[in-house]
């Protein structure tokens, strides 16, 4: 007669045996039992992540370094195709994912996202930059109108990126010193002193 440690030993390897001869049998009992149980499992889940905090972070990235060596060229030509079909689609997932990582707020939709023809601020035509790695100055890009707001209605425009560059994170009295600063700021190239300027009156004030 078997022991009862021998008795758990033969019905653990009978259970893997059959693990193994029926996987798909294995794998709908358990999107059927995390269905149930959904609300326990993700609980569970988030214990376990906590407490191995350190494990579940070098496994994770683990686990993305050895997708991505091998889906990376594939992850590519997808993301390069979404860029290509559904631009504006491509916009707002750039904006989700910024939002995220800043910690500011995204609640617009797609059809928040309008890509003109024409850059409204610089008035050259956008193009979706094909063949190119990184965007050209006619890129179409997502700008926050007011940056603190965060992707919120009303409060995004799509405009190149130039002109979105030009803006930044910058304020109207900031953009209106860089103005009259380069109205009365003449820059002189020479041979000798490459980046030299001269300081001259607004032309109003030297006509006078």
């Amino acid at each position: 007669m078997l022991s009862t440690e021998e008795q758990r030993q033969k019905n653990r390897e009978k259970s893997r045996r059959w693990r193994e001869a029926n996987p798909e049998r294995v794998a709908e009992i358990g999107r059927a039992y995390r269905a149930r149980n959904c609300e326990a499992v993700n609980a569970r889940k988030r214990r376990w992540e906590q407490q191995n905090e350190e494990h579940f972070r070098a496994h994770r990235a683990e686990y993305y370094r050895k997708y991505y060596e091998a889906n990376g060229a594939k992850k590519r030509e997808a993301a390069k195709k979404a860029r290509i079909d559904d631009p504006a689609k491509h916009l707002l997932h750039g904006a989700r994912v910024r939002a995220k990582k800043g910690g500011y707020p995204c609640t617009i939709s797609l059809a928040d996202v309008a890509i003109p023809d024409v850059c409204p601020v610089l008035g050259i035509p956008l193009r979706r930059n094909v063949g190119r790695i990184g965007p050209s100055d006619n890129s179409p890009t997502l700008d926050k109108i007011v940056p603190s707001l965060g992707y919120v209605p009303g409060n995004v425009a799509v405009i190149s990126h130039r002109a979105n560059s030009i803006k930044r994170d910058a304020s109207i009295e900031e953009v209106e010193l860089v103005l009259n600063w380069l109205k009365r700021t003449r820059y002189t190239i020479t041979e000798n002193t490459a980046g030299s300027y001269e300081s001259r009156p607004p032309r109003a004030e030297a006509a006078e």
